[in-house]
């Protein structure tokens, strides 16, 4: 006697039940995460929309207010002053990151690979440094006849004091600590590319510029385009470097979107407005990733 596996012969309620099984567990598994985001992404985001279409003040009654609050944003001489520090601090930021995680990439892919892993592990420090401590260490190291670096300079130089210097300060704080971020991704795309092709490059006459210009740097720009968009999208969101740091100052030399958006919300109290800025901020980024998305896929000429 032979038992037969045939679904023809199954019980159509087996079969219903086993399908019903089947879609309960499908959509049980992702639901903590799509709880998750619902809460923690979605709610907030229609809070804030619906906060940036009314005049809120803590301790009155929301006031519809339609598109006023955005309005207000073309007249607002403040937010285009953050606008351009924003985005002055992320190009120059983002620029030196990643010139210096790509010299330190290459410097560490060449000669020195038996130190590869301990350098590797102190270029790494600054990243994992809390933001908090960060701030509080370079202040400390540029507070005039205190820090060691305003000493250096006879205290001739305003880090923080001079609208001329600060922002400039905070570009080297963020390059100080996020270049290693550059750094350990631009190294594992360098260790991808297969050394045949580099020895082979080698053997026929390639120099290490030649081998960097028509080799390394064409391998390596998917990997570029990922890491300077991420680290644009975060420089900028700066915040608390600028907290910590400058408080925006001085006057309003050093205030980004996000710190502007902090103070308006959390010390004048005009959620309203401080909600429509962060719409505006959120269109903004994805706009720019829209278009650094298309830059990225446009066809390349064939020459």
């Amino acid at each position: 006697m032979t038992l037969t596996t045939d679904l023809s012969v199954q019980p159509a309620g087996a079969l219903r039940f086993g399908w019903r099984r089947d879609t309960v567990i499908r959509w049980l598994l992702p639901a903590p995460a799509v709880l998750f985001l619902l809460m923690f992404t979605v709610v907030p985001l229609v809070d804030t929309l619906w906060l940036s279409f009314h005049h809120v003040r803590l301790g009155r009654e929301p006031a519809w207010t339609g598109l006023a609050n955005y309005a207000r944003i073309f007249s607002d001489h403040s937010f285009w002053i953050a606008l351009r520090n924003t985005a002055l601090f992320t190009g120059l930021a983002v620029a030196f990151e990643l010139i210096l995680g790509l010299a330190l990439a290459l410097l560490l892919f060449g000669e020195v690979t038996k130190w590869r892993s301990v350098l590797r592990t102190a270029f790494l420090l600054p990243m994992v440094m809390s933001p908090v401590v960060v701030g509080i260490t370079w202040r400390a190291l540029l507070t005039p006849g205190f820090g060691w670096i305003s000493q250096m300079t006879g205290g001739s130089i305003g880090f923080l004091s001079d609208p001329d210097f600060a922002l400039f300060t905070l570009v080297l704080v963020d390059v100080w600590q996020w270049t290693p971020f550059m750094f350990v991704l631009l190294l594992s795309g360098l260790l991808s590319i297969p050394a045949e092709i580099l020895e082979a490059a080698r053997i026929d006459g390639a120099n290490g510029w030649q081998r960097l210009r028509r080799i390394i740097l064409p391998s390596l720009a998917p990997l570029i385009s990922v890491v300077v968009l991420l680290r644009s999208i975060d420089a900028f969101k700066i915040f608390d470097l600028v907290f910590n740091l400058t408080q925006g100052g001085p006057g309003i030399s050093t205030e980004t979107l996000a710190f502007y958006i902090y103070r308006l919300s959390f010390k004048a109290y005009d959620l309203g407005y401080g909600a429509a800025i962060s719409v505006a901020l959120s269109v903004l980024i994805s706009v720019l990733i829209s278009l650094f998305l298309r830059l990225g896929r446009a066809p390349k000429e064939v020459g």
